[in-house]
């Protein structure tokens, strides 16, 4: 019964480890540089396409 507790800990903080590493890649590699864009982008995209009805 332990054991299997100390398992499932080890794999619950592997887990959260290799979430925790791409939330940095993530942000070094620039992803969260302009969070504002993306919005914009699909607004913009639903104006042209109500646009072309």
């Amino acid at each position: 019964m332990v054991q299997m507790t100390l398992l499932q800990l080890l794999v619950a903080a592997c887990m959260g480890l290799g979430a925790l590493c791409l939330l940095l890649w993530a942000y070094f590699s620039g992803h969260y540089d302009d969070v504002e864009g993306p919005k914009y982008r699909a607004y913009w995209a639903e104006v042209i396409d109500d646009d072309e009805r």
